[in-house]
């Protein structure tokens, strides 16, 4: 009887240090993204939670996953409610932030259930088994980042790699494996940090400066993976073909974007043309546009049309961003696109984005059910493009590029096919004015690192407002749009002479063998995670 209620304390003393375990690494966790970016706290943000849910019942890790998920969710995708300020419903802009954290922390706690399992048994004699719960912790990790970064459209925001964008060394890895090459490494040392402090628990003082494989793999791998990338940074020589490029900033204010009022489109007008005319004069060889830049149609108002018209008088190609209606249908149809305008030229090349953003770019069900179009913050739906296309201008052939419109630079598979077609430069056309000054700008601009690095490309981000900045194959920001005085976003255009690599470049392992890394580790976490629902509880450690 004695035994039973001491156990009963036990537990009761315990559930709060568990708790707080799980708060403790969902916070350390947001705390390494933008806006703060200690990307140091990702090193060991992970051990919290993996002490506290050594020991636990299914139930209770799900439980304590899914709460270190929210408390790292919520914060990190905060910039989503701006959208209730931004023309957007305030239902959709506060509902997507609340219901998508709670989707992401789900893996939170798929992560957590199944790894509470594995540490049912007591890992302090077991050393094999100890480092097989070490290497299987990052793989079950990576497995499900891939997963929800693929499943239905997919989100792949805020993968554990993406913490570290401005840790160059680490991220180099990429090259081989994508983000999730990094993740895993990250991911590892905090399971090698984790698993090497539960094997103290009931170990004499005087046994414990024995060896830790453990967190020697842990070591060992983070070293390589640290020496890699700092020769890879320290003996990167840039190639010689250049060329002169700028990106446009015209920092318009979302709600009068689409303010439908003269007055304002002729401000918008006036805005791209002063800009553009300064940055050709700087001796641009290529202007960009951001995403959507011109009210309307840049191929079909008149008045877009007479802009660009205007603009192709100065000899210099202009790629502009742009909504495109083309008649299919009793409706037609809406593309958001990007067109390259040439002088002498008749018609644009034009490239129409090809994941587009639901409830943002496209209402789900819309055409079955009528009524969720009026939750469509543009107030209609757009259509997706069907292929990749590979631009270069009369000019200078030898830098062929591709664009990624808005969120397309977080989505991997899209750069890496455009490299195999032979880009060499990547553009980001985005607009950022949907989620003003938040980190959500900076927490986009993150991902666009790690398309550099994963292809060996370098990138340039045009944004209405945002980051506009230019990124080089190293995925370090070597420039980047700021007040000299305040630092803060302004109005302005980026020009510079960015290196860009021949065509015949050699194409990374990633370019090569796209996500042959995540992909296993996503059917191990599936299966890890149907035997640990369907098979009976392992007896906890005495």
């Amino acid at each position: 009887m004695l035994r039973d209620v001491m156990k009963s304390i036990a537990l009761l003393h315990g559930r709060p240090l568990r708790t707080a375990g799980a708060v403790i690494s969902g916070l350390l966790l947001a705390a390494s993204f933008p806006p703060l970016g200690c990307y140091g706290f990702a090193w060991f943000a992970l051990v919290p939670l993996i002490l506290a849910i050594r020991h636990t019942s299914r139930k209770d890790a799900f439980q304590l996953g899914l709460l270190s998920g929210l408390v790292f969710w919520i914060p990190s995708l905060a910039w989503l409610s701006r959208l209730a300020f931004t023309g957007a419903p305030i239902i959709l802009g506060f509902g997507a932030w609340i219901l998508l954290a709670t989707y992401c922390a789900l893996y939170h706690a798929a992560f957590a259930t199944v790894v509470s399992q594995w540490l049912r048994q007591d890992t302090t004699e077991n050393w094999l088994r100890n480092i097989a719960v070490t290497i299987a912790m990052p793989f079950l990790w990576i497995g499900l980042e891939y997963v929800r970064s693929g499943l239905c459209t997919g989100f792949p925001w805020n993968t554990m790699a993406i913490s570290q964008y401005m840790n160059a060394p680490i991220c180099q890895v990429a090259e081989f494996g994508g983000v999730y090459a990094v993740s895993a490494v990250l991911v590892l040392f905090n399971a090698g940090i984790a698993m090497t402090i539960l094997s103290f628990r009931g170990v004499p003082i005087g046994a414990r400066y024995r060896a830790h494989p453990e967190l020697m793999v842990a070591l060992l791998v983070t070293a390589a993976a640290l020496s890699f990338g700092l020769r890879s940074i320290l003996h990167f020589t840039p190639p010689e073909n250049t060329i002169r490029i700028t990106a446009i900033q015209p920092n318009v204010e979302q709600t009068k974007k689409w303010s439908w009022e003269w007055e304002k489109e002729e401000q918008i007008y006036n805005t791209l043309i002063r800009l553009t005319e300064m940055s050709i004069a700087a001796g641009s060889e290529l202007v960009v546009w951001p995403e959507t830049s011109m009210p309307y149609s840049a191929m079909r108002d008149p008045v877009c049309r007479a802009v660009i018209k205007y603009l192709m008088t100065n000899d210099v190609p202009l790629i502009v961003g742009s909504i495109d209606t083309r008649p299919a249908g009793p409706e037609g149809q809406v593309f958001n696109s990007t067109m390259l305008f040439e002088p002498g030229a008749e018609l644009p090349r034009v490239y129409d984005k090809r994941h587009l953003i639901p409830f943002g770019e496209y209402v789900p069900f819309g055409r079955i059910f009528p009524f969720l179009e009026k939750l469509a913050p543009l107030g209609w739906s757009c259509t997706p493009g069907n292929a990749q296309v590979i631009f270069s201008t009369r000019s200078r052939p030898d830098v062929p590029f591709a664009c990624l419109l808005c969120f397309e630079d977080t989505i991997a598979p899209l750069s890496r096919e455009a490299v195999q077609l032979g880009a060499r430069l990547l553009i980001n056309q985005t607009n950022d004015a949907w989620f003003d000054k938040s980190s959500g700008s900076r927490q986009h601009m993150a991902h666009c690192v790690f398309r550099c690095i994963e292809n060996r490309v370098p990138a340039l981000r045009a944004t209405n407002t945002g980051i506009t900045c230019a990124i080089d194959s190293r995925g370090r920001i070597i420039d980047q749009l700021t007040d000299p005085e305040t630092g803060s976003l302004m109005e302005g255009f980026l020009s510079l002479s960015l290196s860009v690599p021949r065509a015949n470049m050699p194409l990374t392992f990633y370019t090569k063998h796209g996500d042959l890394l995540a992909i296993p580790a996503a059917l191990f976490a599936a299966l890890s995670l149907i035997i640990v629902l369907y098979r009976r509880p392992a007896p906890p450690a005495s």
